[in-house]
């Protein structure tokens, strides 16, 4: 119905009015010309935006709008055939005197005549074929009739058409915009009364420009002058029309589409919303979307439900301008916020007026910017603007906002909890919430979560000193698993990722002595598993799994060393160190004294692209690794160093 709506305003309003300019330019008949609008009218509508009725829609409205404007044509005022009065007769009308005193008399008369005819004919001529009406002081009309001077009708009429179109179009924006949250009727009924406002307006200054322009023109000829500027202000009055339908096609038929799907149509792209009341009148469930009236529902469910101091979200979204009512709603009631599944779009606002905003490990939030059929960028940035400001407004910062309305529409953005809390999305403390809603699970759980993990050991106090972006990826990790959601064997991998890139990362920092004292260890790593397990040796020492657990391969005593060197690395100053020394001259050292303990051929298995080495080959790559780790710990630190920064950077 929405879309039939539009359509059927679009082909009559406009193909009438592109109708009547090809009549008046070619002076085709209105059963011609209207065909010819219409025609038109179908061509723009498949060049409009998407969300606007399409161009087969426009087509079949085409018919009946037709015969709807032959009918009105027929029906509407007649033009009266004007008949040409002679102002003075010639001398031919006479039939010769027989007297010559009497034709000498009308030879006088007729150059008297003759004179009074060149000075006021060209004027008569050049009166409007509306010249038979009585005379108007009312300006509209006189404007309408064309009656104004072209100047006038021009540059005058322009100026205070156009102001009065930008102040009719400032104080709609201002007042009736769609994340205001007002009625979705109230927005279709004001924006078709402002375009038809526009257009009559439209209507009114072309057809009294144009009408203007040829009296001018008339007046112009008569006198053998060029008609250059009536003309030209002939074309600026079709470009007007032009400009006027691209506009009302990219922007106006679109919103006029939305807002009737909306009003006639129930919003058809957004699913239902269910509201209901839980855990004995303490939560009301939102499931669901977000769709123009769910607030009022909601309201009236809080009414009746006093004892309810949370709110459970489960929805992607929906309009923005209802999820600004019930956030006003939610702040105005005081209460608590969860998301135990996803909340995304438009529902972020809603969770965003909690009291306290909880999201348990398995729960996410969504954020992207905003959009409406037909909205221009500034509209759109506007609308942004406006809704960043409702988040920053509950004290989420800045930097995340500009992150989140960056974020295409046809995009999501799903941020880790750990920015959520440092972001100020999340906040409270679960103890102290007036209620939990039942079966939730806390996003407190995390800092449970992350306690137990501190608890294993120094590395991962230094781990959440120094590189909390991975810490926190372990702790949600944490907290997946201890709701069933991945295996202990996931687990142990995210762990071991975190830290393997973490210390790879940070080796390079470490001091000369240190790399040395890490290639000595790396070499007696090497040592031990390719005497126990050559696969675990070779996938450790080409680095080609990052989620490779270490630890389950060596000895207590090894992991514990390898621990602390992990940590050292991690908590050591972020300082750049370049590569530097005789890079080469250094690594001719390193093959010298390998070549003491390895052939050729066991040291070329270096070089080979590690998916290329056959399994029988892993105990000969493995003493490769060994005997190179060994002898860079044998050179001088200022040797060995550039060496080890090398084959990390390399990583």
């Amino acid at each position: 119905m929405g879309e039939l709506f539009g359509a059927a305003i679009g082909t009559f309003f406009i193909g009438g009015l592109f109708g009547w300019l090809v009549r008046k330019l070619t002076g085709q008949p209105f059963a011609i010309s209207d065909a010819v609008g219409l025609a038109g009218v179908v061509t723009l509508g498949s060049l409009s935006a998407a969300g606007g009725p399409s161009w087969l829609l426009y087509a079949v409205m085409s018919f009946p709008a037709y015969f709807a404007l032959q009918r009105l044509r027929d029906h509407g005022p007649r033009s009266v055939a004007v008949k040409t009065e002679r102002i003075l007769p010639t001398i031919e009308e006479y039939q010769p005197p027989a007297s010559m005193e009497v034709a000498a008399q009308i030879a006088l008369e007729e150059g008297i005549a003759q004179s009074v005819r060149e000075q006021f004919l060209p004027v008569a001529e050049a009166k409007s074929p509306r010249s038979n009406q009585p005379v108007s002081r009312n300006f509209f009309v006189r404007h309408w009739r064309g009656e104004l001077s072209l100047p006038v009708s021009y540059w005058a009429i322009n100026f205070c058409t156009f102001i009065a179109s930008a102040g009719l179009v400032a104080v709609v924006n201002a007042t009736l915009v769609p994340s205001r949250g007002y009625e979705p009727s109230l927005l279709l009924a004001v924006n078709i009364l402002t375009w038809l406002t526009l257009a009559l307006i439209l209507v009114w200054q072309v057809v009294g420009l144009w009408r203007s322009a040829r009296r001018r023109a008339i007046e112009l000829g008569k006198l053998r002058r060029s008609a250059f500027w009536p003309l030209a202000a002939q074309l600026a009055a079709v470009l007007g029309v032009l400009q006027f339908t691209a506009t009302f096609t990219a922007t106006g038929a679109p919103t006029l589409t939305e807002f009737s799907r909306i009003v006639f149509q129930n919003d058809p792209d957004i699913p239902d919303a269910t509201v209901t009341v839980a855990d004995g009148g303490r939560t009301v469930k939102i499931e669901g979307g977000i769709k123009y009236g769910l607030s009022r529902e909601v309201e009236t469910v809080l009414d009746a439900s006093p004892l309810v101091t949370a709110l459970e979200l489960d929805s992607l979204g929906g309009r923005i301008a209802e999820a600004t009512k019930l956030f006003d709603l939610v702040r105005s009631r005081h209460l608590d916020t969860f998301v135990s599944g996803e909340c995304s779009s438009a529902c972020t606002l809603v969770f965003a007026a909690g009291d306290n905003r909880f999201v348990d490990a398995a729960g996410f939030l969504g954020f992207h910017s905003g959009s409406w059929p037909g909205a221009t960028a500034a509209d759109i940035e506007e609308m942004n603007a406006m809704w960043a400001a409702s988040f920053a407004s509950v004290g989420i910062s800045s930097a995340f906002l500009e992150h989140a309305m960056a974020t295409p529409n046809t995009e999501m953005w799903y941020p880790i909890h750990d920015e959520l809390r440092q972001a100020g999305v999340l906040s409270g403390d679960i103890a102290s919430v007036r209620h939990v809603p039942e079966g939730f699970s806390a996003s407190g759980s995390m800092e449970s979560v992350r306690q137990s993990i501190l608890a294993l050991g120094t590395l991962y106090e230094a781990l959440d000193k120094f590189a909390p972006d991975a810490a926190s990826k372990i702790y949600e990790a944490g907290s997946q698993y201890e709701l069933g959601l991945i295996t202990a064997e996931n687990f142990r991998s995210v762990i071991s990722q975190q830290i393997g890139m973490t210390v790879q990362a940070r080796m390079p920092n470490l001091r000369d002595e240190a790399l040395v004292e890490y290639a000595s260890f790396a070499a007696e790593q090497y040592g031990y598993l390719r005497q126990n397990d050559p696969d675990a040796c070779f996938r450790y020492a080409a680095g080609t799994d990052p989620t490779f657990d270490i630890s389950a391969h060596l000895t207590p005593e090894l992991v514990q060393r390898d621990v602390a060197f992990s940590e050292r690395a991690i908590r050591s100053p972020v300082i750049p160190r370049a590569v530097s020394g005789n890079l080469d001259a250094n690594w001719d050292l390193v093959r010298s004294i390998m070549l003491l303990t390895v052939s050729d051929q066991q040291m070329a298995l270096l070089a080979l692209p590690t998916e290329s080495i056959q399994v029988a080959d892993y105990p000969s790559y493995c003493l490769a690794s060994e005997a190179m780790m060994d002898a860079i710990s044998r050179l001088p630190p200022e040797q060995a160093a550039p060496i080890v920064r090398f084959l990390f950077e390399q990583l």
